[in-house]
């Protein structure tokens, strides 16, 4: 057993034999530590009525900084968010929204300021992968509800290089058509 997995099995112990008051007080005091943490337990705890917001605002932040502001683009930041709602909340239509909100994004980015690089490209079409995976494992209702937004993201991208207008056109048509 490794010195991490004992760790986590010595909390996990902890944890199990802690009150209901104590516990209380650690999900609070842990939310309190950043946003990040209060997003995550807003999300995992139904709290707010839109647990999306502060995940889109990460995202919108870090894929659509404010170029005056010369804040660089943080693509793992983006993704992190994604990730942790996944992690945070049983909401696969929100992970889809956050999915296709990342795209977005990064592609109005590139389509208002310019070519960026190959590894924004890659992140963007990994991305839309796994939107289009995941929305393939719905039902046909939850797909349709998507479609508008799957196409848009592959209009909006016409005109920037790097083979991502292509790349999107033809995973939108392998899913869709």
């Amino acid at each position: 057993m490794t010195a991490k997995r004992r760790k986590a099995s010595a909390l996990e112990s902890r944890i199990q034999k802690a009150s209901s008051e104590v516990l209380a007080r650690l999900v609070l005091d842990l939310s309190n530590l950043d946003d990040e943490n209060r997003a995550f337990v807003e999300a995992r705890l139904e709290v707010t009525p839109d647990p999306l917001k502060p995940y889109k605002e990460r995202i919108d932040s870090a894929l659509y900084p404010d170029v005056y502001s010369r804040q660089p683009i943080r693509i793992a930041a983006a993704r992190r968010a994604v990730t942790e709602y996944k992690k945070a909340a049983d909401d696969l239509p929100g992970v889809l929204e956050l999915m296709i909100y990342y795209v977005e994004r990064g592609t109005a980015f590139t389509a208002d300021f310019g070519d960026i690089d190959e590894g924004f490209y890659d992140s963007l079409e990994s991305m839309y992968d796994r939107f289009l995976k995941t929305l393939d494992r719905t039902g046909g209702e939850t797909k349709e509800s998507f479609r508008l937004r799957a196409a848009g993201v592959v209009d909006r991208a016409k005109g920037i290089g790097w083979g991502y207008y292509d790349y999107l056109a033809d995973r939108f048509a392998e899913s869709f058509e």
